[in-house]
This record gives structure tokens, sequence and C-alpha cells, in this order.
């Protein structure tokens, strides 16, 4: 029979004599469904699964890469890591101790007098804490010539305890005229007891 010559209808209880052609779309028509819902049921969400796979995978190798490089430095950065700690150390080895203030105290007077300057006051100001160290400030006040006074604050800068400065006063002991100054300032010192900090 010929394919041209069919005139039947193309129903599934006549399958066996469908034209050659019909059974070939047929076939092909089939097979284009199993292969549709093949991919939508089971190959979709497989790519899926490897897609999210390779992205992970993709952001292990980046952390792997940042730890490699981090382990390549690792001894570049536990030396600087010891300088900093050494550092550290003498830094704090300039702060006093509690039982080093009155030396302290004893340093700023011979600096004063040592500059030719005449104290009128040194008083010492109660403890601030703060979050990892104790500033302990004094209230200074000294006369003397401008040049005195600013040898006064040069020789403080160069004591081995840190001491900063600040609020400073300048003016003349007599009101009208030009010497003797007054200098009043606020000293301040700072300790660090690792005791005190430990939780």
């Amino acid at each position: 029979m010929n394919a041209m010559q069919w005139s039947g209808d193309l129903t599934l209880s006549n399958l066996g004599d469908w034209p050659p052609i019909a059974k070939v779309a047929a076939v092909a028509l089939l097979l284009c469904l199993v292969l549709a819902l093949g991919y939508g049921i089971y190959l979709k969400p497989m790519s899926q699964h490897l897609e999210r796979l390779r992205m992970d995978e993709r952001r292990q190798q980046e952390r792997l890469a940042a730890k490699t490089r981090l382990a390549a430095d690792l001894e570049q950065y536990q030396a600087k890591m010891q300088l900093m700690q050494h550092s550290f150390e003498g830094l704090l080895r300039q702060l006093p101790a509690g039982s080093e203030v009155p030396d302290l105290l004893d340093d700023i007077t011979r600096t004063a007098t040592g500059s030719g300057l005449v104290f009128e006051e040194i008083k010492l100001l109660a403890p601030v804490e703060q979050a990892f160290y104790r500033e302990l400030p004094m209230q200074v006040v000294v006369i003397g010539a401008y040049h005195d006074l600013a040898t006064f604050v040069s020789r403080l800068g160069a004591l081995p305890r840190i001491v900063t400065l600040h609020d400073f006063q300048i003016g003349p002991v007599v009101v009208g005229s030009e010497s003797p100054l007054r200098m009043a300032l606020q000293a301040r010192t700072y300790s660090y007891d690792p005791a005190e900090q430990q939780p």
C-alpha cells in the first residue's frame, strides 16, 4: 500500500496498518516526548545539582588559595608578631608601675628646677580608667622665663617614661608685667597592669 493512497483513520487500533511515514513520525514524536520528560524529570535537576557543586568547588578553591597564601606568609607573620610583641613590651616598660609614680614626680621636679623654674604646684589628680590602661594626670604649675619654660617642656618629652602634656596656660605672674611667666599644664602618664586586664 502506498503512503499517498492511505485513506483510513490513524487510530491506535489500526496502528499496524499506518503508512511507514506516519509510523516514523509517531515514533519520532514518542521519542521526543520521552526525551523531554526524561530531561525535565531527571536531567534538569541533576544539571542544577552539578552547577551547585561546581560553584561550591570554586568557593572551596578560592578559600584554599587564600589559606595557602596565608600559610606561605606564616613565617613572615610570626616574625612581625614577635617584633610587635617586643616593641609593645618596650613601650610597656616606659609606663610607670604604681610604685614608680613618686619617682616620676621627682623626675618632673628635677626637670623643672634644672630648667631654672620655680614650682608653684604639683598635684596628683584622680586616675582615669580607660579600656586597656589607666591615665595618671598631674596638675603642674611652674614660674620662670619663656625660654626656661620651653626647656622644661622639651626635657619632659625626653624623660624615660611616657608623659604627655595637655591644657597649657601661659601668662604673666603679675598682670601687665612681661616677666616672669606662669605656666599651668596637665601632665599625664599612663599605667598598664596585665593582671587587671584579665577577665
